[in-house]
């Protein structure tokens, strides 16, 4: 905004020093200079020289999903998400050496509970829908670097009519008249700004001061080679300065257009059946052929076929920019969202895990079912065989008087998984002192609780809901 007040004031001094005549088309050249200025100013080589695929899913959450894998999977060349021994290997090294300050494990594996598969389940749908939006956002940048090399192309055809953006040379002007009054064939008559400059500036005879003070050109004038008109650029756009800190700006673009807009028209030009409407410079001659100054001009009469300017090819090469920058304007802000959801995803990835580990944490259901194998001891104590119940088991051979009784390891290890719930049958065996016991009785018999209208074992209903409360928890997270 300041650089566009900074040139209407140079403007209006420029139109207020004396000796008009001498400067008559200095208020077209300041719309040229302008739009020239726009057009240099240059896209982000951060956008043209950008990487591919630059988004990559946070390490966290690759990271978190591998805690999750069962233990006897842990080891294997490839599981789940790993599909390679690579891949596999890779993140085991990522759990192994990334720690704290502290040197502390940052990324622990989950202890082998209930709740640890619903976490990988968790964790892999986190996974998977966030590789989603990283390759929407990849997608993105690549049209985002696309749109900018285009952008980019355009303003530089703007400027000389070659795309590459190399300095002018001849072959980037046309010869006298052709340049100076464009067909609409831009291939011959070279529609760009550095054209239009050339035959506004330069003139046989009284071209001197025809834009501003100090710059004398009559290299252009009537009958001129494309040559002439090089020289006559060279000269009038060192009065065009250009500010390097500038990018180019869909607006700023937008702006030169309709600056230029307001400065295009000569009603006292006598060519085209006295119809001046398209042509930028001052005076009453009838043709663009640079022999004074009173032909100092551009005749964009044969180029706009249909009443709009839009015809006249650097100006479409400005809007084609402006259009293709603020569509990169437009995905930047649609990335910035993407990488945004993905740093709350793995936000949520360490929700997933905490959530596991305080599950982990909780004591689970100890109080009827899980009892602890019973100690070689307390059989040892038993001193007949009446006494001597199962797990233990009585031996009138043993050496040891004080262990005749001692105790049934397999017996022992078959009752303990009874107990918590995993050996064969253990769940009807359990529920079975709870079973056909009222209300009341219910209450008050260690292990069993009251649940739909019948007693059952308080620690099978413990085991089967916690991995049901951990599986809503964490599929409420998404």
């Amino acid at each position: 905004m300041l650089s566009d007040i900074k040139r209407l004031m140079w403007t209006i001094a420029i139109l207020a020093l004396p000796g008009r005549s001498e400067r008559e088309n200095v208020k077209q050249f300041s719309a040229l200079c302008s739009a020239l200025q726009a057009a240099r100013a240059p896209v982000s080589t951060d956008l043209l020289n950008a990487p591919d695929n630059p988004e990559k899913i946070p390490t966290a959450i690759t990271a978190l999903y591998a805690t999750a894998i069962p233990d006897g999977y842990f080891n294997n060349e490839t599981y789940g998400l790993f599909k390679t021994k690579e891949e596999f290997e890779e993140i085991r090294e990522t759990l192994k050496n990334t720690k704290t300050k502290e040197k502390q494990l940052v990324y622990k594996r989950i202890p082998e509970t209930p709740s640890k598969r619903e976490a990988e389940r968790a964790l892999e749908r986190l996974y998977n829908k966030t590789m989603e939006q990283i390759n929407v956002a990849n997608n993105k940048h690549k049209e985002l670097k696309q749109l900018a090399q285009e952008a980019q192309a355009e303003l530089y055809t703007a400027v000389t009519g070659d795309a590459t953006g190399k300095a002018a040379d001849a072959d980037n002007f046309a010869a006298r008249p052709a340049g100076c009054t464009p067909s609409g064939t831009p291939s011959t008559d070279k529609q760009s700004l550095a054209q239009a400059l050339a035959c506004l500036c330069s003139a046989t005879t009284n071209g001197a001061t025809l834009c501003f003070n100090g710059v004398t050109s009559t290299t252009y004038g009537t009958g001129a080679a494309n040559s002439g008109a090089l020289t006559a650029y060279t000269a009038i756009v060192a009065k065009c300065k250009q500010n390097t800190q500038q990018p180019a700006d869909p607006r700023t673009l937008q702006n030169a257009i309709a600056t230029f807009s307001a400065a295009l028209g000569n009603h006292a030009f006598t060519g085209n059946g006295k119809d001046g409407r398209y042509v930028l410079g001052n005076g009453a001659g009838n043709a663009c052929t640079n022999g004074n100054s009173q032909s100092a001009c551009v005749n964009y009469h044969g180029a706009i076929k249909s009443d709009n300017i839009q015809e006249i090819t650097w100006v479409k090469n400005l809007i084609t920019a402006a259009d293709k920058l603020e569509q990169a304007a437009l995905l930047r802000t649609e990335i910035s969202a993407l990488q945004a959801d993905f740093k709350d995803s793995e936000a949520l990835a360490w929700q997933i895990r905490h959530t596991a580990d305080i599950v982990a944490a909780v004591p689970q259901a100890t109080t009827a079912g899980q009892q602890q194998q019973m100690p070689e001891s307390d059989c040892n104590k038993q001193q007949n065989n009446s006494s001597c119940k199962s797990p233990c088991k009585w031996n009138d051979k043993a050496t040891d008087s004080n262990k005749k009784c001692s105790l049934d390891t397999a017996k022992a290890a078959e009752q303990a998984n009874q107990a918590a719930g995993t050996g064969e049958g253990a769940a009807d065996k359990k529920e079975e002192k709870c079973t056909g016991k009222d209300e009341k009785t219910c209450g008050t018999t260690q292990g069993c609780q009251w649940e739909n209208n019948a007693c059952k074992d308080s620690s099978i209903l413990a085991n089967k809901q916690l991995a049901l409360i951990v599986s809503s928890f964490l599929t409420s997270l998404f």
